[in-house]
């Protein structure tokens, strides 16, 4: 039996045929929220019904999990010009490096959720620049979170 490692591709399901054959064959799906992933040169896929699956004494499954995170507002907080000694301080707080690579910015940024963003930037203006100053910060919702155009 082949393993395949790689993600070739992801189709968006629209009228659920995937998941609708994946059923098919395997009765014990039906009923179920299903995903369908295709792996690169592969000759099956693979079938995600973890979605549907929820840990004991939960009540939210893990799909109900996943639409709640992705109604939830998060902050983009960037870092522009901080120190460079300072680097490690921000790796450490989960701060990630943009290269600027296709326009983009070069800085540190992070993602917070809104209701932390002040704790955020009052832990910059502390601990990293040492004083107060205008934070460039983007509000970031579902449509904009993933989207190389935000």
């Amino acid at each position: 039996m082949r393993h395949p490692h790689e993600i070739e591709r992801l189709y968006l399901d629209f009228d659920g045929f995937f998941a609708s054959v994946e059923q098919q064959v395997h009765p014990h799906l039906r009923g179920k929220p299903v995903g369908v992933v295709p792996f690169k040169d592969a000759q099956h896929t693979c079938v995600i019904e973890v979605l549907a699956s929820q840990r004991e004494n939960q009540a939210e499954t893990f799909l109900g999990k996943l639409l709640t995170a992705t109604r939830r507002k998060t902050c983009r907080i960037w870092a522009e010009q901080a120190p460079f000694e300072v680097k490690d301080q921000l790796k450490n707080r989960g701060y990630r490096w943009s290269a600027g690579t296709d326009g983009g910015r070069k800085s540190w940024y992070v993602d917070v959720d809104a209701t932390l963003m002040e704790t955020e930037l009052r832990f910059l203006r502390t601990e990293i620049y040492g004083r107060d100053l205008d934070l460039s910060v983007e509000e970031l919702d579902a449509f904009t979170r993933f989207s190389n155009r935000s």
